[in-house]
C-alpha cells in the first residue's frame, strides 16, 4: 500500500472511531436519571395513620412515577407518566404484622394507573418501595406509613 492510501486509510478510520465516540455519548446522555422525592406525613383524616407519597421524578426530561398510601381507608395509587415512549416502574408495599405484600408491575405505557382499597387493621406499618431497572438513580424506600 502506497503512503497516500495509508493515510486516506488511516484517517478514515479516525473519523469512524469519531463517529462511534460521539454516538456512544449521545447514547450515554439519553439514559434515564432519576432522584426520590417524597416521604411520609401525618394523615390530615386519620388519627394516628401516616401517609405516603413516594415520586421517582426524572433529572433529564423522562417524566416519574408515583405512589401515594393513604392512612384513611387504606387507598394505594400508582402511576406512571415517565415520558411519552414510558419506562416500566414496579411498586412494593407491605405492612408490618400482617401477611399482606402487594406488587404492581406499572408497565412501561405512558399515563398507566392503578390502585388498591385495602381494608387493614389500624396502627400497622407500611413499607413503601418505588423502583425501576432502567437508568441511574432507580428506587425510593419509605418505612414511615402507618394504617
Amino acid at each position: 500500500m502506497s503512503k497516500t492510501m495509508t493515510r486516506i486509510a488511516v484517517s478514515v478510520t479516525a473519523a469512524f472511531a469519531s463517529v462511534l465516540a460521539l454516538t456512544g455519548s449521545a447514547e450515554a446522555a439519553s439514559t434515564p436519571a432519576w432522584a426520590c422525592q417524597g416521604g411520609s406525613s401525618a394523615s390530615p383524616n386519620d388519627p394516628g395513620g401516616r401517609d405516603v407519597r413516594l415520586r421517582l421524578a426524572s433529572t433529564n426530561g423522562y417524566g416519574y412515577a408515583e405512589v401515594r398510601f393513604i392512612a384513611n381507608d387504606e387507598l394505594i395509587y400508582f402511576d406512571n407518566y415517565a415520558g411519552s415512549n414510558g419506562h416500566p416502574f414496579w411498586v412494593e408495599t407491605e405492612l408490618q404484622g400482617a401477611t399482606w405484600k402487594y406488587r404492581w408491575n406499572l408497565g412501561d405505557g405512558y399515563g398507566m394507573h392503578h390502585s388498591y382499597n385495602g381494608n387493614f387493621p389500624e396502627g400497622e406499618k407500611v413499607t413503601t418501595y418505588l423502583y425501576t431497572a432502567v437508568g441511574l438513580g432507580k428506587g425510593c424506600l419509605d418505612t414511615g406509613g402507618i394504617t
